[in-house]
């Protein structure tokens, strides 16, 4: 932070997740959107940094690097517990689960990038009758709303804002659904 000049906009976001974190209201759900080249990821590392300083665990799914057979919930819950055991699978978790999981490591700060890329990708995969995409829109609707029913977890997820990023049609869809979902 010594080197990072922090914007108006920038420290109220902060402020938010810290909010949120200690129990004292705040958004669950943080949608970021800005152009390419518009500090999303950058905003998510400066939360990233600031949570270790308010002493919260720490999710980061990057949806880039990701394999179209990789799924959120098994890093989330490698990340959280050292094992995907009960979230290896290709079909998303229960709300029961998941909700059990995010309570035992309250404080939770979950910061998900670059969703949108990982999202086209897990449509080429096929789970039984849907995709790995379907399965993923509905696991981040589930993972919102878990979020919003606990007082000390904060989700915070980019989109993208240009059109340029979003590489086809079903991109376009899979986008739309994200924005109502992180919305």
């Amino acid at each position: 932070f010594q080197k990072t000049y922090q914007t108006e906009g920038l420290n109220h976001l902060l402020g938010v997740v810290a909010k949120r974190l200690r129990g004292e209201g705040g958004d669950p759900v943080i949608q970021v959107q800005t152009p390419f080249g518009g500090g999303k990821t950058h905003a998510l590392i400066a939360m990233y940094h600031k949570a270790a300083e308010w002493d919260a665990h720490r999710v980061v799914v990057v949806g880039t690097p990701m394999a179209s057979t990789e799924t959120i919930w098994g890093l989330l819950a490698e990340q959280l517990t050292g094992s995907r055991s009960g979230f290896d699978g290709l079909t998303a978790p229960g709300r029961e689960a998941l909700r059990d999981l995010l309570v035992a490591h309250q404080p939770l700060l979950i910061l998900i990038d670059e969703v949108l890329e990982y999202a086209t990708k897990a449509a080429g995969e096929r789970v039984g009758a849907s995709t790995l995409a379907a399965q993923t829109l509905a696991f981040l609707q589930e993972l919102t709303e878990a979020a919003g029913t606990l007082e000390r977890v904060c989700l915070a997820i980019t989109l993208p804002s240009s059109v340029l990023e979003h590489y086809d049609e079903g991109a376009e869809r899979l986008f739309r659904q994200l924005q109502k979902v992180a919305g």
